[in-house]
């Protein structure tokens, strides 16, 4: 089984004389593209697996956020067709010292009906049980073939993880940045369905101590939804909407 470590580089500069202030330095964002290598995510309508469309739509938020330097840091969990394993991804993030982490997935139904965009932050499960099935459902596809199913977020852990993350605020601001990022894209998106925010437990948001959300872009299980999730032209429309939220969260907080 193949996982792609965590490696930090470190550079470190001496100026003893100057202080940076807060808002000077730039807002770091760790972008996660769903999936990757043997975890394929969902299969679409047309035959074609989350992990490759996760990335594309990333690596385009990717190039956006690039014309922000040198407000805004980005980083990314993988560039490639590659397995990350679900703890690595916010580790990472943790490690950079992230402002912000987002996970970017597309939704799945066995029905063919369901359709829109939805955003999700971390919650302990058990309230809304079609949030814990598309949690349930990202956590066992981020596995790889083989591999143990993260245990989910409904367990003594995680309630003192949440109960960290309201200590330090973390947990209002993972809602702050998932209602800026629904709002883009309900705004962004008049055709398709704004399926609102909500909480669930993601095993990939369980250890991240920044604000962090997973927003799913829509069903590849949708025959038009899905079409247009293949389409360059779509996904650069999903990417710039990203890049309108975080910017604007961004804002409210830094600059």
């Amino acid at each position: 089984m193949r996982s792609i470590p965590v490696v930090l580089l470190v550079a470190v500069v001496f100026a003893p004389t100057v202080v940076a202030r807060a808002e000077d330095r730039p807002f770091k964002v760790v972008v996660d593209p769903g999936h990757g290598g043997e975890s394929m995510g969902a299969l679409g309508a047309y035959g074609i697996y989350e992990k490759y469309v996760t990335l594309s739509i990333a690596l385009r938020l990717g190039r956006l956020l690039e014309s922000e330097q040198p407000r805004v840091a980005t980083f990314f969990t993988r560039r490639d067709d590659v397995f990350v394993d679900l703890p690595s991804r916010p580790a990472l993030a943790n490690a950079v010292g992230a402002d912000a982490f987002v996970s970017i997935h597309c939704n799945a139904s066995p029905s063919p009906e369901p359709f829109g965009v939805e955003t999700f932050y971390l919650g302990a499960g058990g309230t809304d049980a079609d949030a814990d099935q598309v949690a349930d459902r990202e956590n066992a596809a981020g596995a790889a073939p083989g591999e143990a199913v993260p245990e989910t977020a409904d367990d003594a852990a995680v309630a003192a993880i949440l109960g960290d993350l309201r200590r330090t605020g973390n947990l209002v601001e993972s809602a702050a940045l998932a209602e800026t990022v629904q709002r883009r894209l309900a705004k962004g998106f008049p055709e398709t369905q704004s399926r609102d925010v909500r909480q669930a437990r993601f095993a990939v948001l369980k250890r991240a101590t920044m604000p962090a959300i997973v927003v799913e872009v829509g069903f590849l299980t949708h025959a038009e939804e899905g079409m247009n999730l293949l389409l360059a032209t779509y996904q650069e429309r999903i990417a710039a909407a990203l890049r309108d939220a975080i910017l604007e969260y961004a804002r409210g907080r830094r600059w």
